[in-house]
């Protein structure tokens, strides 16, 4: 079998950086607070888990998708405000369990910090065969899933994902060996846990369902990501989303704290922003590059990328060219 442990600590001034520095995971974070911004990222890899803390300081659009060929599952940290996770209301008490595809988006608020571990299926499977007499499918479908955990329970899986964060730690500072890791029993520990707060939930409700006001919004979203940007208008985003303009104007500000035109153009700063950064070698000029964005005012345009990211385009240009 392969023992092989790797464990990553880090901190981040660029979001790029982060998006490059995950292992495991394809994601994308997009800022929508004007400011400086920070995260803090650790990873710990096994062969049957991939643990993983992030906190970020700022309101971040979240969207990608997890590991593949592992079960993603996923609560908030001591004191982490409440988030949206699939267009749904997530809190201290509720588990998240990602769908197979392991896709999905979330909007994380200012000091958002949050645990997240990737267990190997076969894992789960066996042990909820040798602990309950069970099938692991049986308890969990191939979709999305939130659950409203008891209380109790899922404050031992907090407390356990953060003494695998302290361990963590550790382990980073000294050249302890993986079969020192491997005494620790941490992934039978923690699945032993994961199973005692879904096998607890049987009287509780489950948020399986989006409200349609998060489906209008899904599907304006949707609409945003493939339209050309500087063309979208209300009434557009009205008749795709299947939704009034004022009911979508209340489902943006309440998931994003933006209405959809200023959403719009952080998601275009965002494009923006990712070609400046990975211009190197492509020849592209800053004035080419916000063009394609829709942006034609190269001084507004200057002054909107430095009030969301901190530094004008032409550092960013700069950089990394």
């Amino acid at each position: 079998m392969n023992n092989h442990l790797s464990v990553i600590d880090l901190r981040f001034k660029e979001f790029e950086e982060l998006n490059e520095a995950v292992q495991g995971w394809n994601i994308d974070f997009r800022p929508l607070s004007q400011g400086d911004h920070f995260s803090e990222l650790q990873q710990i890899v096994t062969p049957q888990l991939t643990f993983t803390r992030a906190h970020f300081n700022n309101i971040v659009d979240q969207r990608g998708s997890s590991a593949k060929g592992f079960r993603t599952f996923s609560i908030l940290a001591d004191m982490s405000r409440d988030t949206f996770w699939c267009h749904q209301s997530i809190g201290q008490h509720e588990l998240i369990i990602f769908p197979v595809s392991g896709e999905f988006t979330a909007i994380s608020q200012t000091n958002f910090n949050v645990y997240a571990f990737d267990i190997d299926e076969q894992l789960l499977i066996d042990m909820t065969a040798a602990l309950y007499h069970q099938d692991w499918f049986s308890l969990v479908n191939n979709e999305s899933r939130v659950i409203n955990c008891e209380p109790t329970d899922i404050e031992a899986l907090r407390l356990l994902l953060k003494m695998l964060s302290q361990q963590g730690k550790n382990f980073c500072n000294t050249t302890t060996s993986e079969a020192s890791w491997a005494k620790l029993h941490f992934e039978e520990n923690l699945v032993e846990q994961l199973l005692k707060c879904i096998l607890g939930n049987d009287n509780k409700p489950n948020k399986n369902h989006p409200s349609k006001k998060a489906l209008a919004l899904s599907r304006a979203i949707e609409y945003i990501e493939t339209a050309p940007q500087d063309s979208i208008t209300a009434t557009q985003l009205s008749k795709v989303s299947g939704a009034s303009q004022r009911t979508l104007e209340y489902a943006f500000k309440a998931h994003f704290g933006l209405a959809p035109k200023a959403y719009i153009k952080c998601a275009r700063l965002h494009a923006a922003h990712k070609m400046l950064y990975h211009a190197k070698g492509t020849h592209q000029q800053i004035n080419e590059i916000a063009n394609q964005q829709g942006f034609w005012h190269m001084g507004q345009f200057a002054a909107d990328y430095k009030k969301l990211y901190g530094e004008l385009p032409s550092e960013t240009y700069r950089y990394r060219s």
